[in-house]
C-alpha cells in the first residue's frame, strides 16, 4: 500500500508541476528551455537570442523558480514527458 501512496503523490507532482508551466511559463522561457533540453550553455542561448549570457541565465533560473525544480537538468527532465518540450525541435 505504500508504494501506492509513492504513486499517487509522484503523478500529483507532477500534475502540480504542469499547472505551474501553463499559467507561468512565457513562450520566450518555453524556448530556452528547449535549448536547455538540447544541451546548450547559456552563452550559447544568448547568442541564439541575441541576449547576454547574465538574462540568459536569468531566464534558466526563472524556468527553475516557476517549476519550482531545483536545476536546468531537472526542469528539462520534467518538461519532456509532459510534452511540454521535444528534443525533436
Amino acid at each position: 500500500m505504500i508504494e501506492g501512496v509513492v504513486l499517487e503523490s509522484t503523478a500529483f507532482a507532477e500534475w502540480h508541476i504542469f499547472i505551474l508551466w501553463i499559467r507561468a511559463i512565457t513562450e520566450t522561457l518555453k524556448q530556452v528551455l528547449q535549448l536547455v533540453a538540447k544541451g546548450l550553455t547559456n552563452k550559447e542561448i544568448g547568442r541564439v537570442f541575441g541576449i547576454s549570457h547574465n538574462t540568459a541565465r536569468n531566464h534558466g533560473n526563472s524556468i527553475i523558480e516557476k517549476l519550482e525544480v531545483s536545476d536546468r537538468a531537472q526542469a528539462a527532465t520534467i518538461a519532456m514527458p509532459q510534452g511540454l518540450i521535444s528534443m525533436t525541435d
